[in-house]
């Protein structure tokens, strides 16, 4: 991996650390982790598509990724 990919792995890790915490609470952040808003297996996806700059827009992310949560949290 790049820099450029541990970087937005950081950012997305910290992203989906926060929604968790705004959606459910810190309680939840620390049972069940931040799989509860994005999974392990999108996140990895959005990685492998920003190497080869394949999303550019919610509809590629619902498109890439078929995560559910795509439309609601796309564009953050």
């Amino acid at each position: 991996m790049t820099p450029q990919d541990y970087a937005l792995l950081d950012a997305l890790n910290d992203w989906r650390d926060t929604a968790t915490i705004e959606r459910y609470g810190i309680p939840h952040l620390k049972d069940y982790g931040s799989t509860l808003i994005m999974p392990e297996s999108v996140l990895d996806r959005i990685l492998i598509c920003a190497q080869h700059s394949k999303i550019q827009s919610v509809e590629e992310l619902v498109k890439e990724t078929q995560w559910d949560e795509a439309r609601l949290y796309g564009d953050q």
